[in-house]
């Protein structure tokens, strides 16, 4: 900066407000950065950026207003005649471990009258007015305050205090972009930068640590950073609230089953669902156990012969189950659950099974000549399909029908082989029967006087 800039840039002692007017709420803070231009240098890492029609005129020098040796950054144009534009882009700060952060600065605006600043800009832009941006990116820079003549009395020390908390939740790591623009032909309209300082506050960053993470004098609960109710839910993690970030998980136990959802409890609003374990099975309701009043049910449990889902999947064993009601289960040996006769002691009776389940059947509860009826149910002959309780009186000499008596037709009295009922016309003498012994056609039941001539028949001349 030439002398004749720079005296017209001096500003009376009297119009600068001292810094200690300006000092910060007293609470635990960290200082990210303090640059005071005391070296008369931009510091490291920072960046201009010239722009405007006479870019080569873009200029940043460093005056000392009051002559006390306290050195101030000035963003102008060397000539002011032309337009130009001035910017310097700082580094990037990280500003991850602050819960809240805020950049403080002095600033005199040397006549900067009507260079009005976009929300946002590309730093590349030369139509870019007076003003301080903000960039998570490095590259878009939204506005943070603008500082025209309109904004700020010239030649006034203003003390600029910006809340950097909205930017942290678009990124932690961030970059200032100020900007100066000289609008046409009007002289010393440079604007000037003191004690650049980022400020960062910091919660409690452990509550059960034992030490001061934030630095404000107060441990772990003592601090008000840790006692907080994020989710609403009327308690703490300093009051035991297990997960502060979910209201779903408290303290309350609405359903006064002795546990709360921070305990456990898997369903706060039913008490059928508890932790308690009531039989002592190792397993609570939480847990799935699905009779909490009978130790040999839970998941995972051995099924027992008992008619209950043991193992609580839900399904009872078909074999567990009396489906003919007659007090024994498949389980419990029943050989035949649709069938209330058959069952272990049961007695035996006449129907083809095996009653009693020893896994036999009665000889006598077999049909093997196979015409319809045991011996059991009356079958006299279960050789013979046609001799069973019932069955109608053929001419065999069997006692068909099964009452115990064979017909008087059906015996042989006289011993010749043939029955009465087959036509022996005299079952008492031998000598008649139906033998037709000299061939002669007729037998001696026929009346054939003398059997063993065939001259003597009924039909001889």
């Amino acid at each position: 900066m030439n002398s004749t800039t720079q005296a017209a840039l001096l500003v009376p002692t009297a119009m600068m407000t001292i810094l200690a007017l300006y000092a910060s709420p007293a609470r635990a803070q960290t200082t990210i950065v303090t640059e005071n231009f005391s070296n008369q240098s931009l510091p490291s890492g920072w960046t201009h950026h010239q722009g405007g029609d006479n870019s080569w005129n873009s200029n940043v020098d460093f005056v000392d207003p009051n002559g006390n040796g306290n050195y101030w950054m000035v963003l102008e144009g060397q000539y002011d005649q032309y337009e130009q534009s001035t910017g310097v882009q700082t580094v990037v700060y990280d500003l991850s471990g602050c819960s809240a952060a805020e950049l403080n600065f002095h600033f005199i605006n040397s006549d900067d009258e009507y260079d009005y600043c976009d929300s946002s800009w590309d730093i590349s832009d030369d139509d870019v007015g007076d003003c301080i941006g903000v960039s998570v990116d490095d590259y878009n820079f939204e506005l943070l305050e603008s500082l025209t003549e309109n904004d700020y009395a010239t030649y006034t020390t203003h003390f600029i205090e910006l809340d950097l908390s909205p930017t942290l939740a678009g990124g932690d790591q961030l970059s200032f972009y100020l900007a100066e623009k000289d609008n046409g032909p009007y002289s010393y309209d440079g604007l000037l930068f003191d004690d650049f300082t980022i400020l960062c506050w910091s919660n409690e960053t452990d509550c059960f640590d034992g030490a001061d993470n934030d630095g404000d004098g107060l441990v772990d609960c003592d601090d008000p950073d840790c006692d907080v109710d994020n989710d609403g839910d009327g308690d703490s993690i300093c009051d035991g609230d297990c997960d502060d970030d979910d209201v779903d998980l408290n303290l309350w136990d609405t359903d006064n089953d002795g546990a709360s959802t921070c305990d456990g409890d898997c369903d706060d609003n039913d008490w059928t669902l508890n932790l308690q374990d009531q039989d002592g099975d190792g397993v609570d309701t939480c847990d799935d156990d699905c009779d909490d009043n009978d130790p040999s049910r839970y998941p995972g449990a051995v099924e027992l012969c008992d008619g209950v889902d043991n193992n609580c999947d839900g399904v009872q064993s078909i074999d567990e189950a009396d489906l003919d009601g007659d007090g024994f289960r498949g389980c419990e040996a029943d050989c035949d659950d649709n069938n209330p006769d058959a069952h272990p002691g049961a007695m035996e009776i006449c129907d083809g099974n095996d009653n009693n389940c020893d896994g036999n059947i009665p000889g006598n509860e077999v049909d093997d000549d196979g015409d319809g009826m045991m011996v059991c149910a009356g079958d006299c002959d279960d050789t013979n399909t046609s001799t069973y309780l019932g069955a109608p009186e053929i001419c065999d000499g069997e006692d068909n029908d099964c009452n115990g008596n064979l017909p008087v037709d059906e015996s042989d009295g006289d011993g010749d082989g043939l029955m009465e009922c087959a036509g022996d016309c005299d079952d008492s003498d031998p000598d008649f029967n139906l033998d037709d012994d000299d061939g002669d056609g007729y037998t001696t039941c026929d009346g054939d006087c003398e059997d063993r001539a065939g001259d003597f028949n009924p039909g001889a001349h």
